[in-house]
C-alpha cells in the first residue's frame, strides 16, 4: 500500500489525466483496474494506458476491434501481451464471462481450446449440467494460439429466472467494482469471475441497488480471499 492507495481502479475518463495516475501506481506496485470501452478506441493515449493497466476488463467487441482481430480469444492474447500478472477479462452479456492469464498461473486438466467456437462447445454443454439459480461456476482450460498456451477461465452467468429480472441498469457497474474488490483481496483468479458475476446478477433483481446484499449475507464459497496488509 503506498500512501493509503491499494489498487487503482480506472474506467478511461479524462484519459490524460488517467495516464498520469497509472503511471504513478505502477512505479509504486499498485494494482490497476482498466475498464475499457469501444468509445476509447480513437484515443491516442490509450495504449499507454493498456501497457500500464494490470487488469483489464472490456466486453466482447473490444479485444476484437482494438487488434482487428477475427477471434475473441486471439484478441484477448494479443491484449495480454508477454506481461506475467496481466489479466484481461471479457463480459460476454447474458453467456457469462471470461478470464485470460499466463499459463503458469493456472492448472487445467479440460481440453484445450483453439477458438472462441470451440470454447462455446464446451461452454454449451457446461451450462447444461447446472440447475438455475446455483452459483456461478468456472470451466477452466487452456487457449492455444500462435502466441503461446494461455489460461482461459470460462464463468457462466449467474443464472436466474426471467420472471426474478427487475431492473438490469447498473450491473456492468456491480461488476466492476467486484472485480477491483477481488484484486484488493488477493482472490484467486478462479474466484473473481463468480462473485462478480453473482453481485452483478442479484443486482438484476431488483430495482436500484436494492437487490445486492451485504458481505455477511454472501455465501462463504465465494468469499475465500486473502486478508490484505493495512
Amino acid at each position: 500500500m503506498e500512501d493509503g492507495v491499494s489498487v487503482l481502479l480506472l474506467d478511461g475518463k479524462h484519459i490524460q489525466t488517467a495516464c498520469e495516475v497509472a503511471s504513478w501506481a505502477s512505479v509504486r506496485q499498485i494494482p490497476i483496474v482498466l475498464d475499457c470501452e469501444t468509445e476509447l478506441l480513437e484515443s491516442e493515449f490509450l495504449p499507454s494506458l493498456i501497457s500500464l493497466a494490470t487488469h483489464l476488463k472490456c466486453d466482447q467487441r473490444f479485444p476484437r476491434e482494438y487488434t482487428s482481430s477475427e477471434d475473441l480469444l486471439e484478441g484477448m492474447a494479443i491484449l495480454l501481451g508477454q506481461r506475467n500478472e496481466r489479466t484481461i477479462i471479457v463480459t460476454l452479456g447474458a453467456s457469462g464471462s471470461l478470464l485470460m492469464t499466463q499459463a503458469s498461473s493456472l492448472e487445467s486438466s479440460n481440453p484445450q481450446v483453439t477458438s472462441y467456437a470451440n470454447l462455446m462447445e464446451h461452454v454449451s454443454y457446461f451450462i447444461g449440467t447446472i440447475p438455475p439459480k446455483q452459483h456461478p461456476r468456472c470451466l477452466k482450460t487452456t487457449y492455444v494460439s500462435t502466441l503461446g498456451e494461455m489460461a482461459l477461465i470460462y464463468c457462466c452467468p449467474y443464472l436466474l429466472p426471467k420472471e426474478e429480472m427487475v431492473d438490469t441498469t447498473g450491473a456492468g457497474d456491480i461488476f466492476l467494482g467486484s472485480i477491483a474488490f477481488s484484486v484488493l483481496h488477493r482472490m484467486p483468479l478462479e474466484r473473481m469471475l463468480p462473485l462478480a458475476s453473482y453481485l452483478a446478477g442479484s443486482k438484476c433483481t431488483a430495482v436500484g441497488v436494492a437487490g445486492l446484499p451485504y458481505l455477511h449475507q454472501l455465501p462463504q464459497d465465494l468469499l475465500q480471499y486473502h486478508t490484505t496488509s493495512q
